[in-house]
């Protein structure tokens, strides 16, 4: 064997590993990312939930003589 073709070997192999390497970089970047933005999404539904909550609190500490109040909704 030659000193030409093990060099190529040689290369062929770094060449080889590298690629790997970049792809799984850009495997994980794309799933950071996509749980990012999903965390994302759940954070913001967790500040809806809480501001309508203290919402509610608010209002009933305010008025509580309207805390029985007919809303409307029939659960007989």
């Amino acid at each position: 064997m030659s000193w030409t073709a093990l060099n190529q070997a040689a290369l062929g192999i770094i060449t080889a590993v590298l690629g790997y390497l970049r792809e799984r970089r850009l495997v994980d970047g794309a799933l950071a990312e996509a749980l990012n933005k999903h965390l994302q999404g759940a954070l913001d539904e967790i500040k809806k939930a809480n501001a309508a909550r203290d919402a509610v609190r608010v209002g009933a500490a305010s008025h509580p003589e309207r805390l029985r109040d007919d809303d409307g909704f029939k659960r007989d």
